[in-house]
């Protein structure tokens, strides 16, 4: 027959399960996302080249200084993201 325990045991178990899975699923979204540098670094190499073109090309002083500051504000970023990463692995070692 029909035993409401056991369906209500088996949809705790099944909720616990789901529960876990999403915590594991989180975790490694957030560390790849955390480990990811590659957009910073293509981002830091393009400002490089853009510096690079515009003292060849001899361009404006507003267009270099608008490219510097935006590679600042790069340098700046991963500056942030290598921070929290070494922060982040500083807190899980105490573990």
């Amino acid at each position: 027959m029909f035993d409401p325990e056991k369906l209500s045991h088996w949809i705790e178990r099944k909720a616990m399960a789901y529960l876990a899975w999403n915590d594991r699923r989180a975790k490694a979204r957030f560390e790849k996302t955390l480990n990811d540098h590659h957009t910073m670094e293509i981002c830091i190499v393009l400002c490089a080249i853009l510096l690079v073109m515009g003292l060849i090309n001899h361009m404006d002083a507003a267009f270099l200084r608008s490219v510097c500051e935006l590679a600042a504000l790069v340098v700046f970023m991963k500056f942030v993201q290598l921070t929290m990463i070494a922060l982040h692995r500083k807190g899980k070692s105490d573990e």
